[in-house]
């Protein structure tokens, strides 16, 4: 790209749409583990399809080579799903996870309601890392050990370490009925 104006005769480079549609996905379903930031990557999304030009082929080589396949697969579908971008279901049927429908749903539905407003918040979040780890398949995905939440588990292990193991499961009791609406909203409806 060539820069006109105060940085006339210096030259700028800018990614690909290939490249700045998986850098978009992996950033949301990894650096924001589909919790946070949605609506922006969903609008972005959509600005990038806008503009034309992705080969759906080369882009699906690309995000399985650079192992973000589940990733890009959670990012299309839920901005498919919750804001109707459009995503061509052959690209969603080559980054799909190996789990079974009724798994993907559950696992779409708890993505989901931490999105949208309500009650029916994941009420724990060792749940919510099992849920992430379920969807995104780190493993099958070739990541091996690493996982978002590493570094703030590090930050966080001085607290768990003096709350005592009674104290832990006293605090999930209390909880109860978040535990009831978690459970009616995410893994019983549908």
């Amino acid at each position: 790209v060539q820069i006109s104006g105060a940085g006339a005769g210096r030259r700028a480079y800018v990614p690909a749409a290939h490249h700045q549609l998986l850098h978009l996905a992996l950033h949301f379903a990894w650096s924001h583990m589909l919790a946070t930031g949605a609506w922006r990557a969903f609008r972005d999304l959509e600005a990038l399809l806008a503009v034309g030009g992705v080969d759906w082929d080369r882009f699906t080589a690309l995000a399985l080579e650079a192992r973000g396949g589940s990733c890009c697969y959670w990012t299309f579908r839920l901005a498919n799903r919750l804001a109707g971008v459009a995503i061509p279901g052959e690209v969603l049927d080559a980054l799909r996870p190996p789990l079974p429908d009724l798994v993907l749903e559950r696992v779409e539905r708890h993505f989901a309601y931490h999105l949208l407003p309500t009650e029916a918040l994941c009420p724990s979040v060792a749940l919510g890392y099992t849920m992430w780890r379920l969807g995104v398949r780190p493993g099958w995905s070739g990541h091996g050990a690493v996982r978002p939440w590493d570094r703030a588990d590090d930050l966080l292990l001085s607290e768990r370490d003096r709350r005592s193991r009674s104290r832990r499961f006293a605090d999930q009791l209390r909880n109860v009925r978040g535990w009831a609406r978690y459970v009616r909203s995410v893994m019983l409806a549908g």
